[in-house]
């Protein structure tokens, strides 16, 4: 039986767990001048100044400035459901923001595209630097460094309660990690010149690996296309020489025959001006032989099949290396896919390949820097809330119209609708109506057994006489407040001697008959307000709604509404659909 001192060293052994495995190469070379980790520096990956080289070549410099230009479209507040940017919600999506967080949110917001509150920092010496910085311009200088090193920083700055009130992108590639793990630093000329804390550095990178050998630094993408990058510049350079280099003629011209020397010198010197090249590039010879009878014959040297081969092995090149950076060639105009062969009828166009190029690539890089601003910026100092990208999908009006068709036909409402297009909701029952035809007409069918349509649909409580959601306005209200000042409350029921006021002893199913007939009145003469109805168009609609029973009066009025139906002689009059 264990002792109590045994229990208590067991107890003590656990909170004080540490890692036993090796996270780097015991044998490998770590530091650099003894202060700081130098991987790139040792020689077994390509150093900072050569992936810098790496990033100016043209195919490699558009993929980049291609993911720049569409990062930075998320560089501003998203202003509207649709449109590209960022924007700060709860961490908790189920929780409704109360109305100080939803100021709180807005404050966050403003905080990130100054990044930071500047006035609580000393700014000497850096005062140009930070007059032009924004959270666009952040996302830009940080996204750079992650393609081209994997490598991004930023300094994180701290008030005295250790809370982040400014943050400011450094040059990735000068920042080191230290020698014990618990800090990074500056590295400028291979000297090191400025160290900080764990938290004062936002380490950003994409691409983590568990290699003893990679020390903790990253694994950029153009290290992994070394050998391609170098066969595109020695195609690159062999097609340059082909028009600078003019030692190897493209023909020879072959005249023989007594010809005058006079006449070929001037016809050699006619051809070398119309024909040669710059730099003497694509020349044709000219052989002369007064021995044959008169002909001239072309003999072609160039290879025009390895001339085909050659672009074919280029277009290939290009192909992998947009596929190392996630990104389809079609985004930096390289259209692919159809050369030389009929494009099957299921074969998708460019727009749809730009599309699914972006959700292979753009979307993991944003969800990368999201993390990033989380991490360092957003959990330490407002742990509730949450920064996330938003408005991504760059889907065409017309496509994005008819997917809302659709949703609205089968489960979204129509203010479910207008809410993605930024639209005002409509109030009442209408709102929250989906017109799915099936559904539209089991109501037809309950309203001719002489049931409330408007129950069954959900848009009514049963027994309550009141329509909409959680209280919702009566539709006498919705149509009333938007009549224009138009006095749409009904009047009470006369007496027989012209007196207001019914008798004490109505039933109770005239009582309910009169009310549904005040409100269907009521619908009309706000409906009639709102949308301009003619005399003659309101009058036959009274007419049509009188000869129904007030389910039957409210069904046709609501289809109308909706522009599902129309009034005989009044075609195309009255329909309030938008």
């Amino acid at each position: 039986m264990a002792t109590a001192d045994e229990i208590r060293q067991a107890s003590n052994k656990k909170a004080e767990a540490q890692i036993q495995s090796f996270l780097e190469d015991p044998l490998a070379l770590k530091t650099l001048y003894g202060r700081f980790k130098a991987a790139r520096e040792l020689g077994e990956r390509l150093g900072y100044e050569w992936l810098e080289r790496m990033s100016k070549v043209s195919v490699i410099s558009a993929f980049i400035t291609t993911r720049l230009n569409q990062i930075t479209a998320f560089g501003h507040k998203q202003m509207r459901r649709v449109l590209p940017g960022y924007k700060i919600v709860l961490a908790d999506p189920e929780e409704p923001a109360k109305p100080w967080q939803k100021l709180l949110i807005k404050r966050i917001e403003s905080w990130l595209s100054t990044c930071g509150d500047w006035d609580q920092v000393n700014t000497k010496g850096a005062e140009t630097y930070i007059r032009g910085l924004t959270f666009s311009k952040f996302l830009k200088l940080i996204t750079r460094d992650s393609l081209v090193y994997d490598q991004a920083a930023f300094e994180i700055l701290r008030d005295r309660h250790g809370r982040p009130v400014a943050f400011l992108p450094i040059a990735g590639d000068t920042i080191r990690i230290n020698e014990n793990n618990d800090g990074f630093v500056q590295v400028i000329e291979e000297i090191p010149r400025v160290s900080y804390e764990l938290d004062e550095i936002g380490w950003c990178i994409r691409n983590p690996r568990t290699d003893l050998k990679s020390l903790g630094y990253g694994y950029p993408e153009l290290e992994l296309m070394i050998d391609i990058l170098t066969s595109y510049l020695f195609g690159f350079e062999y097609n340059t020489r082909m028009f600078t280099n003019g030692m190897l003629a493209s023909a020879i011209l072959h005249i023989s025959g007594p010809i005058p020397e006079r006449k070929l010198n001037e016809f050699r010197n006619e051809l070398a001006m119309v024909m040669t090249g710059v730099d003497n590039a694509h020349r044709i010879a000219i052989l002369a032989d007064p021995s044959e009878k008169s002909a001239v014959k072309l003999e072609r040297l160039d290879d025009r099949e390895r001339d085909m081969q050659y672009r074919e092995w280029m277009n290939f090149l290009i192909k992998l290396m947009g596929a190392i950076f996630q990104i389809d060639p079609a985004e930096i105009g390289f259209n692919y896919g159809t050369e030389g062969t009929r494009a099957p009828v299921f074969q998708s166009n460019v727009e749809s390949r730009v599309e699914v190029g972006k959700d292979k690539g753009l979307r993991p890089l944003l969800s990368d820097i999201e993390e990033w601003i989380n991490t360092y910026l957003i959990r330490p100092r407002w742990p509730e809330f949450r920064f996330i990208f938003s408005g991504l999908s760059d889907e065409a009006d017309d496509k994005r119209i008819d997917r809302l068709i659709k949703e609205l036909r089968n489960f979204s409402t129509i203010n479910e609708v207008r809410a993605e297009l930024d639209k005002k909701p409509i109030p009442g029952p209408v709102g929250n109506l989906i017109l799915n035809p099936s559904v539209l007409q089991a109501a037809q069918l309950v309203m001719m057994r002489g049931e409330d349509p408007m129950e069954f649909l959900g848009l009514r409580t049963p027994g309550s006489g009141e329509t909409g959601e959680e209280g919702a306005a009566t539709a006498e209200e919705q149509f009333g407040k938007e009549s224009g000042g138009v006095d749409t409350t009904p009047a009470p029921p006369a007496t027989a001697s012209g007196e207001s006021g019914g008798p004490q002893q109505a039933s109770v199913a005239g009582e309910e008959e009169d009310e549904s007939r005040r409100l269907i009145r009521a619908l009309i003469e706000g409906a009639s307000a709102k949308y301009k109805w003619s005399p003659e168009f309101k009058e036959a609609v009274t007419k049509m709604v009188e000869t129904e029973n007030p389910a039957g009066a409210f069904s046709f009025l609501l289809r109308l509404e909706l522009g599902q139906t129309e009034v005989p002689g009044f075609e195309g009059e009255g329909r309030t659909r938008e």
